[in-house]
């Protein structure tokens, strides 16, 4: 699987996003808020690489509005290691935003 194909599946198994079609480019474009009201459910974006802060922090949006616990620490040599409570995922990366989106994925995976 690619690293865009996880990212799609985050956006989808993880987020709730709903696909919205695609760009000129082809890029899928995502409803990143399908049930929203007032037009909110009309927004698309396009698939985040969760390798930013940012981006990783819709991933703990998405834990703790599922009522997952997670935890992020800083381990030694600048490694960060990332643990979603519920199936024990417990994963390395060097950044925390990359070990956010590592354990993210595996979490999806164990889910089914």
């Amino acid at each position: 699987m690619t690293s865009q194909e996880e990212n799609e599946l985050i956006c989808e198994k993880l987020l709730g996003w709903k696909l919205g079609g695609r760009n000129r480019f082809g890029t899928k474009m995502w409803l990143d808020n399908p049930y929203g009201d007032d037009g909110a459910q009309w927004n698309t974006v396009v698939t985040p690489s969760f390798d930013t802060w940012a981006e990783a922090g819709l991933i703990l949006d998405a834990l703790s509005a599922a009522g997952i616990r997670a935890g992020l620490e800083n381990l030694p040599s600048d490694h960060w290691a990332f643990r979603i409570f519920k199936g024990a995922v417990f994963q390395f990366g060097t950044t925390g935003p990359l070990a956010i989106r590592t354990a993210a994925l595996e979490y999806i995976k164990s889910a089914g």
